[in-house]
């Protein structure tokens, strides 16, 4: 069952990644098992996550050869998505309709926020160092800002991943401050489990900020000696 409903996932995975390769391309062609799919737009929802069914564009392009192995697969997604939505619902029926805020985790979780902004600013610092100096790289940036987030435990739980990248994202600071302020607020671990917490995310948010204080003064530095600060 768990192997069932991480396939919708690993779905979003290699669709995410092939919206972020293709948004200059007007069309794409992705190959599962030799199966051409062809989605003439993609700004269309390919996935709809509210009834997980999966819309697909440019069938009459499909190879007869293929046919047969792209209903299989097309199977397979619908199959994935009914169990996805059955086990949506009976979770979403059994969690406790009286569920609150721990005041006492209140104070943690705030601490743990505090410690957690200075990655931000690396991170922005970082992002602006490289544009200042490439004049482009938004696209490198952004996907390197959807996979701390997509792997941030903050849309589904972490654990549905594959072993190896759930052992990454543990790694992940963002998913370490969600996870520590979530704990904190609903289930009101205390002060002992935010000093653990926080001995994990300090030295993240510290490198995060000194590199990319760094990086951006090394930017700016250079953009004054070439004199090409105000060029964009």
């Amino acid at each position: 069952m768990a192997r069932i409903r991480a396939f919708p996932v690993a779905v979003v995975i290699a669709l995410s990644i092939l919206m972020l390769g293709t948004t200059a391309a007007s069309g794409f062609t992705t190959t599962t098992s030799n199966v051409h799919l062809w989605a003439a737009d993609w700004n269309k929802s390919v996935v709809d996550t509210s009834s997980e069914a999966v819309t697909f564009y440019d069938l009459d392009r499909l190879p007869a050869s293929h046919r047969q192995e792209f209903e299989a697969a097309r199977a397979l997604l619908e199959q994935a998505g009914d169990r996805d939505a059955h086990e949506r619902c009976r979770r979403f029926l059994s969690a406790p309709l009286t569920l609150s805020f721990a005041a006492a985790g209140y104070a943690p979780a705030l601490l743990i926020l505090a410690a957690f902004i200075p990655f931000v600013w690396g991170i922005g610092s970082i992002a602006s160092a490289s544009v200042l100096t490439f004049r482009r790289g938004t696209g490198v940036i952004g996907f390197g800002t959807f996979a701390l987030t997509f792997t941030s435990g903050a849309y589904f739980p972490i654990g549905l991943f594959p072993h190896w990248v759930e052992s990454l994202a543990r790694l992940n600071p963002i998913a370490v401050a969600i996870t520590g302020m979530r704990e904190q607020l609903l289930g009101g671990s205390g002060w002992a489990d935010a000093a653990v917490v926080l001995a994990k995310l300090l030295p993240m948010s510290a490198v995060s900020l000194l590199l990319g204080l760094y990086a951006f003064r090394l930017a700016m530095r250079r953009e004054r000696r070439l004199g090409t600060l105000g060029l964009y």
